[in-house]
């Protein structure tokens, strides 16, 4: 089993199962043009390398500068970065983001500590004195959706997790910069309460250790280990089901 620092986005898959966190680990992420987009976005805005590539991924020519260009940053195709480039434009130009994106800070700070015994690392997008900021790329910037989707990716808990690598505590400042991947591009600032972040933290904490009794065992189990019962749940109580297309009361 890889036993490299452990990562915010591995770890999360702890959520899920211990199953999930290994194949992340072992396997890593397949990479898909929402990610490709979003990378740019934030080399774009941060500051950051990549590569462009102004053809089609397919061919001799693509796998040659594929080939030459095989140093762990990002390759974009034209239309990718104008995708980005938009997107950027509209982070970089919102006047409220401006004002946790501008001043002295640190990009793609990386740092390494150790939680419970465990390596761990981490790279956060931007640091300064007095917050830390994450920026997000996504579907929606609407604040009702984005907070619904803030907590199913785990959101809080990975601010959390970058406070703890800073040593810093749960009421510090933290902030998402989320753009919509659509035009008009509407620019979101969500920034973190206490008690997000302290469940956040607890989060963590549980898959942290979940992960080194499964380290210890070598054992990485899927969602169950027992027979569960299936029975009708309360909200299928009313629910019809479409028999050969015909709709058939339970």
């Amino acid at each position: 089993m890889n036993r490299d620092p452990v990562h915010f986005s591995s770890l999360k898959q702890m959520a899920l199962s211990p199953a999930h966190y290994r194949y992340s680990v072992d396997h890593g992420v397949d990479e898909t043009r929402a990610m490709r987009v979003g990378s740019v976005v934030h080399a774009l805005v941060l500051g950051g390398p990549y590569h462009l590539y102004e053809g089609e991924r397919r061919g001799k020519a693509w796998s040659e500068f594929r080939d030459e260009h095989a140093d762990g940053h990002t390759i974009v195709t034209s239309s990718e970065y104008e995708d980005a480039a938009a997107i950027a434009a509209a982070a970089i130009a919102d006047p409220v983001a401006a004002q946790v994106l501008a001043g002295p800070h640190q990009t793609e700070l990386t740092l390494e500590w150790e939680w419970l015994g465990r390596a761990c690392a981490g790279r956060l997008d931007l640091v300064r004195s007095d917050v830390v900021v994450e920026l997000k790329v996504s579907n929606s910037a609407e604040p009702d959706r984005f907070e619904r989707l803030a907590f199913r990716l785990g959101y809080h808990a990975q601010l959390a997790w970058y406070l703890r690598a800073l040593g810093r505590p749960l009421s510090s400042r933290a902030v998402i910069v989320v753009v919509e991947d659509k035009p008009p591009y509407p620019v979101t600032v969500r920034q973190l309460t206490e008690r997000a972040l302290e469940m956040g933290e607890k989060q963590c904490r549980l898959w942290i250790e979940r992960l080194l009794c499964c380290e210890a065992a070598d054992a990485w189990p899927g969602y169950a280990q027992t027979v569960i019962p299936l029975d009708v749940p309360e909200w299928a109580e009313d629910q019809a089901l479409l028999i050969d297309g015909e709709e058939v009361a339970l």
